[in-house]
């Protein structure tokens, strides 16, 4: 998330990483399916392995561009979101524009 900001004068310049960004935060709770409005909270019971259910969450710093929004779910031994066996959440779309988003879940594996 760090910037550079570079300053030139007369044909010197220097560079120093002082400016980020707030990160994508989570809003612990909130998760749910989408067609299941009465139940939040900090895990989800898919209902089919075959995926295409919506799930939701709240949160801040999502930006305002779903399109560059990318979401994955998995085993909790895979928190950092980049193990092999992470399942991307496609279909992403803002209920609120930058705190609350929608993704349709991919197929998984076992039986219903």
């Amino acid at each position: 998330f760090d910037k550079v900001v570079s300053v030139e004068v007369s044909g010197q310049s220097a560079s120093q990483p002082w400016l980020s960004y707030a990160g994508p935060v989570m809003t612990a709770g909130t998760l749910q399916l989408s067609a299941d409005t009465n139940n939040k909270g900090a895990q989800v019971n898919l209902t089919t392995v075959a995926g295409g259910e919506y799930i939701e969450f709240e949160g801040s710093h999502f930006g305002d561009d779903a399109a560059k929004v990318h979401i994955t779910y998995g085993p909790t031994d895979n928190q950092d979101g980049h193990g092999d066996d992470m399942y991307n959440c496609t279909d992403v779309s803002f209920l609120v524009t930058g705190s609350k988003l929608k993704c349709r879940t991919q197929a998984g594996v076992g039986r219903d």
